[in-house]
């Protein structure tokens, strides 16, 4: 058991200098005692997290998942957490109706054990998700529950995930003082989310600071964001960075340095498994080109948005999330 708490503490940390030989004790130690329920909180919370580290989000979702049936035997008290996370990977995969299933279950069990700093994660993630598919109303109520159960008491263990998703949900409505306020609640706050958030965070009040003309202070949040990602060798975030510089160099008049980041944040993406952010990069690269004349470039963007989007939406069993996924990310196409 302490073995698995300081490994897990290590992931949250990013301590990766260490990590390695207390995972390999902690998994040593649980395989001698045939200790499952450990194992398992091991592949979920740990693994997990290195998967991310290598920027590869199909295998850390494999990681938590694998691991879940056990976890609900022995009545894990990081389940909400867990699923959490796993709707977070399985909505930026473009899993839409699995994502809110685990969303709710994630609601529902923190609720009724009165965990109020996972149900505020809960609603934030769902805020964020609603809001991407431009469902304001829904995304506005679900937003003040987060808002309110995070700065509760006990609201604020994982605090910087649900400002995070919060900031986003904010920058996806083009509430830019919302996402102002947000990020700069989270980028303030210590959890134990803070360090996998930082990145998130940064770049979130990069997104601000150039929509607000602050066009030096944008390249410096991101030039934060890219130090400490560096420092500590995590790749999952690439495209996310890539995608802040090509805003802030937009926002700064040059369109041309703007696609060649673009073009770097939508390669990282789709290697990375961040299907949706994928069609939302496209979508910015499609009209950055059109402005360039760049006809060939946005009729490839406009064609990768299409086949996505087809893909996401026909697989939603659910006609009114299946009509705003697509309303939400097939935009260019009806503008096209």
């Amino acid at each position: 058991e302490g073995l698995t708490r300081m490994a897990m503490n290590q992931a949250w940390l990013m301590d990766f200098d260490r990590i390695g030989s207390t995972l390999k004790e902690a998994r040593s130690a649980a395989l001698a005692a045939k200790d499952e329920r450990n194992l398992a909180v091991l592949e979920a919370m740990v693994e997990y997290r290195l998967r991310l580290r290598e920027g590869d989000v199909g295998a850390a979702l494999d990681a938590m998942l694998k691991s879940e049936e056990a976890l609900v035997r022995y009545d894990e008290f990081l389940l909400p957490l867990i699923w959490v996370s796993a709707a977070t990977l399985l909505w930026c995969r473009g899993d839409l109706e699995r994502a809110l299933d685990y969303i709710e279950r994630a609601r529902e069990s923190a609720a009724a054990r009165g965990m109020t700093y996972f149900t505020a994660a809960a609603c934030a993630t769902s805020a964020w998700i609603y809001a991407t598919l431009g469902l304001a109303e829904e995304a506005e109520a679900i937003r003040r529950r987060a808002i309110e159960d995070v700065r509760s008491p006990i609201g604020g263990f994982v605090s910087s995930t649900v400002w995070a998703d919060l900031g986003f949900a904010a920058l996806a409505l083009g509430d830019m003082e919302g996402a102002a306020d947000a990020v700069e609640e989270g980028l303030a706050a210590s959890s134990a989310t803070k360090y996998w958030e930082m990145p998130r965070l940064l770049v979130g009040h990069a997104l601000v600071q150039a929509a607000n003309g602050e066009v030096a202070e944008a390249h410096a949040s991101l030039d934060e964001a890219e130090r400490f990602l560096r420092e500590k060798e995590v790749r999952v975030f690439d495209a996310h960075l890539a995608h802040g510089r090509a805003e802030v160099l937009i926002a700064e008049g040059k369109p041309d340095e703007a696609a060649v980041r673009l073009a770097e944040a939508l390669e990282a993406a789709e290697a990375a498994g961040w299907r949706v952010f994928s069609v939302q990069l496209a979508a910015s690269a499609a009209a950055l080109a059109e402005k360039r004349g760049d006809q060939a470039e946005a009729r490839r963007c406009l064609e990768l948005i299409r086949r996505e989007v087809d893909a996401m939406a026909s697989a939603v069993q659910d006609p009114t999330l299946s009509q705003a996924l697509r309303a939400a990310l097939a935009g260019p196409l009806v503008a096209s």
